[in-house]
């Protein structure tokens, strides 16, 4: 039982994080009439807010370990051959397309909820990495980057001669 509930946690902890990304653009107190007065408040316009909605895919981890920064992207739904993985010293972008299948003009749709299209998510690495060096797979809707990091050599002293 603690999936869903866990689940649920995180959610609500998104829809507050949404709340209050709403009001750092467009603040107001309905209690205070100081700040707050409908005849001059206004809407904040869907092109300052539609971020704010979007969702992120791929939904992606980054986890950085001792000697590489692990990646791990899921893609489900979406081929191999349509996923493009781009690399650089302090980034990684992980482009696709989605494909469905399309449904007959009179068949009757009671939800839609599986996007399909192109995506593209770009993911700044919290270190330098040797992008020569990087390995990726994918398996079962998951793609797995292993991102070497850029050796730093130390310094040292080089006695005069």
């Amino acid at each position: 039982m603690g999936a869903p509930l866990s689940e649920i946690e995180r959610m609500v902890e998104l829809v507050r994080d949404r709340a209050d990304q709403l009001r750092a653009i467009a603040p107001f107190d309905p209690f205070n009439p100081l700040t707050f007065n409908p005849m001059t408040w206004e809407m904040p316009s869907w092109k300052d807010i539609q971020h704010l909605f979007e969702v992120r895919v791929p939904t992606v981890d980054v986890i950085n370990q001792d000697k590489d920064i692990l990646v791990v992207a899921e893609v489900p739904g979406v081929e191999k051959d349509d996923i493009v993985v781009t690399v650089t010293d302090r980034s990684v972008t992980i482009k696709g397309a989605r494909h469905h299948e399309t449904h007959s003009e009179d068949a009757e749709i009671h939800r839609h909820e599986i996007r399909k299209g192109s995506f593209s998510r770009t993911i700044t690495l919290p270190e330098e990495i040797d992008s020569r060096k990087a390995k990726a797979t994918y398996k079962a809707g998951v793609v797995e980057l292993r991102l070497p990091k850029r050796r730093i050599s130390k310094k040292l002293n080089v006695k005069l001669d």
